[in-house]
């Protein structure tokens, strides 16, 4: 093994070998006799860049996948969150029952929001937004345009709106035959 020269040694290693650019080529020294085993520059480059697009690209749908998944399951857990509330007005027989499922709901909510959801705030006596409010029906005696009040929360899920609050909104026609 002592008695191996470096041009023999050389021939295995790769990382001692010369490179050469031929033809817009980068060939090694050895590839160079070989024109069709040279890699194109240009070509390596496109080929880097395509790999680097489609890998952001499965990461940004993976990570859509992830999301829509968790929308989802909010989304179904929403009429849990419903029930719970529903259950908190109308309890009244045991209080220590009610303050279990007040407990019960917060632990829902908060592990709900610790991945995204959120409450739409209340919106009893502020204008009617369509973007934001589903108006079920109108109420007479409430001003034009002002929601009257707020029949179901809305929740919003990463920022978009998952459900809107239903609500109803005044028509203002009370205030109208008054004022004739």
């Amino acid at each position: 093994m002592e008695g191996m020269n470096n041009k023999e040694n050389s021939g295995n290693n790769t990382e001692n070998q010369e490179a050469e650019f031929k033809d817009g080529k980068f060939c090694s020294t050895e590839q160079a006799k070989c024109p069709e085993g040279c890699v194109a520059v240009e070509d390596y480059k496109r080929l880097a860049a395509d790999f680097d697009n489609y890998r952001k690209h499965a990461e940004d749908v993976a990570q859509e996948g992830k999301s829509r998944g968790k929308m989802f399951v909010a989304s179904d857990l929403l009429a849990l969150l419903d029930d719970f509330d529903s259950a908190i007005e109308h309890y009244e027989k045991n209080e220590e029952v009610k303050a279990g499922l007040v407990g019960l709901r917060k632990r829902l909510f908060d592990t709900l929001k610790a991945h995204g959801l959120e409450e739409i705030a209340e919106c009893e006596g502020k204008k009617f937004d369509p973007e934001v409010h589903e108006a079920v029906r109108t109420d007479d005696k409430a001003k034009e345009g002002i929601v009257a009040c707020e029949l179901r929360k809305g929740y919003s899920f990463c920022g978009q709106i998952l459900r809107h609050p239903m609500v109803v909104v005044g028509s203002g026609k009370a205030n109208e035959e008054n004022e004739k």
